[in-house]
């Protein structure tokens, strides 16, 4: 016979187990000796472990006892409730097996990213917004990317008032966004886009910001984009429930230039996006729930035996090669 033990744990407490027996594949002959196999769980101190030995249950009491040799290279599945595997396990030359990891979760690096907008707003201004902070149940967090986008649009009007002399004018829209937030983050875009030039004659008598002494340059647009990369410590204030809170700064600095006697008129609004990129690393971990151990095959010369969980024979009838458990939460220990 042997018998399959097993057991899911988390730190603290020790030696909880599962276990299943089996016996040879054939009845015994008078006077035979019999042989079982036993699976039984072991502890390791990270995080949910489900874990322990195929062994050769010399007495069939469904317990590994000292002197029953292990048996090696027995397949066992782990299926989650959905009855999915999330793991297969082969005993080693120990008869051990252990599961510490969802084989179905992948550990590729993965993002979330979360924003917030400000639309176009007369400058100067300070506003604040909030980004859903970073959840760490959801795994390592290795790097958050901090993106500072926006615009400053400015209207920029210009009249040569001077009665002796034309002159070259050149526009300028300007501007500059400062993102910052806890932990001394702060992210300065800086913004200028040349928004064209005009060649004024003298005044042409009309304050008008027309003519042939005046222009309207229109609506004309200065982007820009910094960003920070954050890691180690510096991540923290992103990590955890709720929102972190951020201001935006914009200020406009938009002119128009040129000789003579000039009169400038602007009007300026901006805009900017904050873009917060979480990459992380999936928790592969066992999660609390309900897992069922099934040993696929049995080992050669054996047959089904007794199932054990937690040193506890379990009442499950002959040809069951199944163990059901459950990893509790850490707050349940």
């Amino acid at each position: 016979m042997n018998p399959f033990r097993s057991a899911a744990d988390r730190q603290p407490p020790l030696g909880k187990s599962r276990r299943f027996s089996k016996a040879p594949a054939s009845q015994p002959r008078r006077g035979q000796r019999l042989e079982l196999e036993a699976l039984e769980d072991r502890f390791l101190p990270a995080g949910a472990i489900i874990s322990g030995f195929v062994f050769n249950d010399l007495n069939n009491n469904g317990l590994m006892e000292t002197g029953e040799p292990p048996i090696a290279n027995s397949t066992i599945e782990l299926r989650n409730a959905q009855n999915v595997v999330v793991g297969t396990a082969t005993t080693d030359a120990n008869g051990h097996y252990q599961f510490d990891h969802d084989a179905t979760v992948s550990t590729a690096v993965q993002t979330i990213t979360k924003t917030f907008t400000i639309p176009a707003t007369a400058t100067n201004f300070s506003l604040a917004g909030a980004i859903d902070k970073f959840d760490p149940a959801l795994g390592n967090l290795i790097e958050v990317d901090v993106v500072n986008a926006g615009a400053i649009t400015s209207d920029i009007r210009v009249e040569n008032t001077s009665t002796s002399s034309p002159s070259t004018i050149q526009a300028t829209v300007a501007g500059h966004l400062t993102l910052t937030g806890p932990g001394g983050l702060t992210v300065e875009t800086d913004l200028s886009q040349n928004a064209g030039s005009f060649g004024a004659s003298i005044y042409d008598g009309h304050l008008d910001f027309g003519g042939t002494s005046g222009k309207d340059f229109g609506n004309s647009a200065a982007n820009g984009t910094e960003s920070l990369v954050l890691t180690g410590a510096a991540m923290n204030v992103f990590v955890g429930t709720g929102t972190i809170a951020l201001t935006e700064t914009a200020e406009a600095s938009s002119t128009a230039s040129g000789g003579g006697n000039l009169l400038v008129g602007v009007t300026s609004t901006a805009s900017a996006q904050v873009t917060v990129t979480y990459k992380y690393i999936a928790d592969n971990s066992l999660k609390p729930g309900n897992y069922t151990l099934i040993q696929t095959t049995e080992p050669p010369g054996f047959f089904d035996g007794k199932e054990s969980r937690n040193g506890v024979v379990l009442p499950n009838p002959p040809g069951t090669d199944i163990i059901p458990l459950t990893v509790a939460s850490w707050s349940n220990w």
